[in-house]
């Protein structure tokens, strides 16, 4: 992927930040409609964001090239699903779009680990493959 800054560029955490960052805006937005009237835990959102942030740009930093992407596509998934629940209140929607972020965040994660993984073993199976 060759719009993805190289491993250990700068540009990483910028992009970590810019992540964060956007997360942080939609999951206040997110709590703005799910109870107006309440002052939600605005450090721990944030300390949440920037893990999260820091996880997938620090991956590119170290070199992942499909990582990055997919747990961003999962991420952003997450939180428009979640947003979309809140949006619609019902009697479960909190649950039901917190419930869907974790899952569809963790989904991309575990899929962006997955394929990171499975393009790492082919590059040691083409290396390993004799040449004729």
């Amino acid at each position: 992927m060759r719009w993805l800054p190289q491993p250990k560029h700068p540009n990483w955490w910028l992009i970590a930040l810019a992540i964060a960052l956007g997360q942080f805006a939609a999951i206040t937005v997110g709590a703005a409609l799910l109870s107006p009237h309440s002052s939600p835990k605005y450090p721990q959102i944030a300390l949440f964001c920037l893990v999260t942030g820091l996880i997938i740009g620090g991956a590119g930093w170290l070199g992942a090239r499909w990582f990055p992407p997919i747990a961003a596509l999962g991420l952003v998934s997450g939180l428009i699903v979640m947003l979309n629940s809140f949006a619609q209140m019902d009697g479960w929607g909190d649950l039901v779009g917190l419930l869907s972020f974790a899952f569809l965040l963790l989904g991309g994660l575990a899929l962006g680990l997955l394929v990171e993984l499975a393009t790492w073993v082919y590059r040691r199976w083409q290396a390993r493959k004799p040449k004729a």
